[in-house]
């Protein structure tokens, strides 16, 4: 094993090889992260009307979309949570039930 870690040839092919691989990876069109446009259709990038602003190159970290994007969220789970609490008080009395 000492003498294929020592050998100048092997390794220098060694090398190349990993070189023209990690070439091939890098610059074939195929990009290593997805675009925004594809986080944002997959729910990643998440925002009011985010798909918009990402097509239009728009910014979509400023303060006015997260104060937005926070209170639609608010919003939202009020009224999840006053969904839930009304059903629960509208089912019967487990005593009713027997």
């Amino acid at each position: 094993m000492h003498r294929l870690v020592n050998d100048v040839v092997l390794y220098r092919f060694l090398l190349r090889r990993a070189a023209s691989r990690i070439n091939v990876k890098l610059f074939n069109g195929n990009p290593q992260r997805p675009t925004r446009e594809t986080l944002a259709s997959r729910n990643i990038l998440r925002g009011v009307g985010v798909s918009r602003q990402v097509s239009e190159g728009q910014y979509i970290g400023g303060q006015a979309s997260v104060r937005i994007y926070e209170s639609s969220e608010s919003i939202r789970r009020r009224m999840t949570e006053t969904a839930v609490r009304k059903s629960l008080i509208d089912r019967p009395d487990p005593l009713e039930l027997s």
